[in-house]
């Protein structure tokens, strides 16, 4: 969503510039020279290098 400061950060690539950040598949940050930590699994869900999933959700009602 686009607030009064911009686009949402995208939390694969960290990203504020106009895309889908909800099926972003970028294997780099909005640099485009530093690796992502993370990647999306088979579900689509974002996970760290060690494949555990991360929650993007905290802040909502029904959390993580």
């Amino acid at each position: 969503s686009t607030g009064q400061s911009g686009p949402a950060a995208c939390a694969l690539c960290l990203g504020r510039f106009r895309h889908n950040i909800h099926k972003c598949t970028s294997e780099f940050l909005w640099d485009k020279r530093t690796k992502a930590r993370c990647c999306h699994n088979a579900e689509g869900h974002i996970t760290n290098p060690e494949g555990r999933e991360l929650c993007y959700d905290w802040q909502r009602p029904r959390g993580c």
